[in-house]
């Protein structure tokens, strides 16, 4: 770095996060610009840039900062949001593609992986340019691979879960005859299985989708339908897959 130092008038530091302060000193000493990327903290330029949002004031500073990819994608809609409408308050939930299966170390594959540090990031970064907004932020990290396969077990899925749900509210029943639980925990019980009912509905659907867009087949309500009556082949390895791997095994731990 030392060499390109004496031979350029702006760098653009793409070097892991942690290293701005010490090369920062070294642009400084040299009087040339720094662009530096998301992984720094704000702190280390005092401005961060978003073409969209706060175009000018890079102009003639001699460090900036652009924020990160996720945070890009949140100032360019929520600048012009403002703009438009002057919003005043903003809570984000950001669900972000992780890894495909063959590069799994990056992040979760087959998982949802939620941050539990709130607010992350995003946030804060979305401040350091539009510091007026109130704004509170989350991430999930989120398996995906775009494969018809990975799609076509998310049915038999469902179906197990749907059996699972319907196993403890029987069992549930059962409890409250013997009086073991109360009708006021039975209440919150059984929204918690709607609640997961629910989701793996909403998983049914983007499924259909996910099938129908990496497939090319344009017959995504009869893929639903075959999934539902578990009709082919396929569809009952899954299930059995399913069934053996959650409630076989719950039965086998009780």
């Amino acid at each position: 770095i030392d060499d390109l130092i004496g031979k350029v008038d702006i760098m653009v530091d793409a070097t892991p996060g942690d290293f701005g302060e010490e090369y920062k000193a070294k642009y400084q000493a040299a009087g040339i610009k720094g662009i530096f990327q998301g992984g720094e903290e704000h702190g280390l330029t005092g401005v961060s840039f978003n073409s969209t949002a706060n175009y000018k004031e890079s102009w003639g500073v001699q460090f900036s900062r652009v924020v990160s990819c996720n945070t890009t994608g949140l100032l360019r809609t929520l600048s012009l949001l403002d703009k438009e409408y002057k919003i005043e308050n903003a809570y984000v939930t950001i669900v972000r593609r992780a890894a495909d299966p063959g590069d799994s170390k990056t992040g979760p594959v087959n998982a949802l992986e939620p941050s539990v540090s709130l607010p992350t990031h995003h946030g804060v970064d979305v401040k350091s340019i539009m510091p007026w907004l109130d704004i509170t932020s989350m991430a999930i990290k989120c398996y995906e691979s775009g494969k018809a396969e990975d799609a076509m077990d998310i049915g038999p899925l469902r179906i197990v879960i749907s059996e699972m749900c319907d196993a403890f509210k029987a069992s549930h029943v059962e409890r409250l005859a013997e009086g073991v639980c109360t009708v006021e925990q039975g209440f919150i019980f059984n929204d918690i299985l709607y609640s997961c009912g629910r989701i793996a509905d909403h998983s049914m659907n983007i499924a259909a989708v996910v099938y129908r867009f990496a497939s090319a087949d344009t017959r995504d309500t009869a893929y639903m339908h075959d999934f539902k009556q578990r009709k082919d082949a396929v569809s009952e390895r899954a299930y059995e897959k399913y069934l053996n791997k959650y409630m076989n095994a719950d039965k086998a731990a009780e």
